[in-house]
């Protein structure tokens, strides 16, 4: 997930550091372990992440106090 954000924000031009944040016990256990995937037949998407990913634009930057930054 972390590496996921990590792309998300390079896409969008954020600079901040992602941080991993383990989840601890039965709960991070099973999640690390695929307990959150679907096993059964059901809808499934049919786009990537990548091509998802794709389709991201950067937000304008604002500079804090002083409205949009100059084009």
């Amino acid at each position: 997930m972390p590496d996921m954000v990590r792309r998300l924000k390079r896409v969008l031009g954020e600079r901040r550091p992602v941080l991993a944040v383990p989840v601890p016990g039965a709960a991070g256990r099973a999640m690390a372990g695929g307990a959150l995937l679907p096993t059964r037949p059901g809808p499934r998407g049919t786009v990537t992440f990548e091509q998802w990913l794709a389709t991201r634009h950067p937000a304008p930057r604002i500079r804090r106090g002083k409205g949009p930054a100059p084009a």
